[in-house]
């Protein structure tokens, strides 16, 4: 069943605490080709994965921020690209960061919410889970 997500770093990110070494792990070439790809600065991405941004909102409109979330996304098998996240791999990689199937549905149900663009799928869908400390 695919419901929207994310994400994950979506992400990218899980995010109620630092990433479990298997996430650094998993996310690291991804995240490196990515932060490539999208030309996001390094203390950005990991001023986020540290939960180092006090408002991540006044971040909506970075573009390559933007760009760089969805390249974790469907690089990550997180996003597809009709804009809803895989449900199955989403709740992978959150139970990797240690949520339990429960949190991690309702996770996916409250901030997986498929948008006009990926772009904006992937940033409202980061945004949500970084807000309620995910």
């Amino acid at each position: 069943m695919n419901l929207p997500a994310y994400l994950v770093l979506i992400a990218l990110v899980v995010y109620s605490q630092a990433l479990t070494d298997k996430q650094k792990a998993d996310i690291s070439p991804v995240d490196k080709d990515c932060q490539e790809k999208s030309k996001i600065s390094k203390k950005l991405v990991d001023d986020l994965f540290n939960h180092s941004v006090s408002n991540i909102s006044e971040y909506k409109n970075n573009k390559a921020l933007r760009k760089y979330l969805v390249c974790v996304d469907t690089t990550g098998g997180w996003l597809n690209q009709d804009g809803t996240y895989d449900t199955q791999a989403s709740i992978k990689w959150l139970k990797d960061g240690g949520l339990s199937v429960k949190k991690a549905l309702e996770a996916i149900r409250k901030c997986g919410v498929v948008k006009e663009t990926l772009e904006d799928t992937s940033f409202n869908a980061f945004m949500c889970l970084y807000e309620i400390g995910l």
